[in-house]
């Protein structure tokens, strides 16, 4: 769990305000800070609640020709009695589109990537993260590489016609 650049401000602000409150022995400002701090703590639990059972799995992906863009579906799953918010799929560094969803719904998600190569390819680690509730902290699991190939053809060549003199040697009767 790291601090947003949100976070980061935040605590420079919360320390100027534990200066000001020694500099000037201010019990409200002492109150105010250490509470300010205590919401953070706070924060820190729900964040990292808020990815605890979550399930991550491929759907289904079907065979492509090497060149063109292998669509795949991850299915996201909230498995506990909880909702869960502002929860965003990373995948091969790209951020997708941050989500919220309910007690136990099941988010199916397309995605695509563009395979150059032909033969069987492992599809791209997925990581899911977090913000919720402040905005002050970001949790994350570790990439999951989960055990699910696709398999890549060939880019198939271009169109030839047949030889003029195999043309006439066959007859359609």
């Amino acid at each position: 769990m790291l601090p947003t650049r949100h976070g980061l401000i935040f605590a420079i602000i919360l320390f100027a305000m534990l200066l000001l409150a020694v500099n000037y022995n201010n019990s409200l400002a002492y109150m105010m800070t250490f509470s300010l701090f205590a919401t953070v703590l706070v924060s820190m639990l729900y964040t990292h609640r808020n990815l605890v059972g979550i399930c991550l799995s491929y759907g289904k992906s079907n065979p492509v020709f090497a060149g063109s863009p292998l669509n795949y579906t991850l299915v996201l799953s909230n498995k506990e009695k909880r909702d869960r918010f502002d929860i965003g799929i990373e995948i091969e560094g790209e951020q997708s589109r941050r989500r919220d969803f309910s007690e136990f719904e099941t988010l199916y998600i397309d995605c695509s990537t563009v395979v150059n190569k032909r033969g069987w390819h492992n599809l791209p680690a997925v990581q899911v993260n977090t913000r919720f509730p402040l905005g002050l902290l970001f949790s994350w699991c570790r990439p999951l590489e989960l055990e699910k190939k696709c398999l890549v053809y060939p880019q198939p060549g271009p169109v030839q016609e047949f030889p003029a003199r195999y043309v006439d040697a066959v007859s359609y009767t």
